[in-house]
């Protein structure tokens, strides 16, 4: 797999029916799209559109793959959404040293949290 837009692109284009709403949706171009649709298709060695009146359609092989494709970009999702939650995330230890009793100036209860 060359690239995360690469599945993109490929679901972008089973859900729309259309590289040119596909191209849209992504913010790319339709030459774009495209290429990486005939990318992924001679990679994979597989047929996954076929051209109608209306737009594209999946074959047999684009139906299988996509909800692995739509589950991968998920799992990717939740890749990223984690990986920015440790930045919001406050690890580590904490030193507090005092000459004063820690019950007295009540630091007692903050160590025991």
């Amino acid at each position: 797999m060359h690239d995360l837009g690469t599945l993109r692109a490929f679901v972008a284009v089973a859900r729309t029916g259309s590289v040119s709403r596909a191209a849209l949706q992504l913010h790319l171009t339709q030459p774009a799209v495209s290429l990486k649709l005939k990318q992924l298709q001679e990679q994979l060695g597989l047929s996954l559109f076929q051209r109608r009146p209306q737009g594209l359609a999946l074959t047999a092989d684009g139906m299988a793959l996509l909800p692995a494709a739509e589950q991968a970009l998920a799992s990717a999702s939740a890749f990223l959404q984690t990986a920015q939650a440790l930045h919001n995330t406050v690890r580590g230890q904490l030193k507090i040293g005092t000459i004063v009793d820690p019950e007295f100036i009540r630091l007692g209860a903050f160590y025991a949290a």
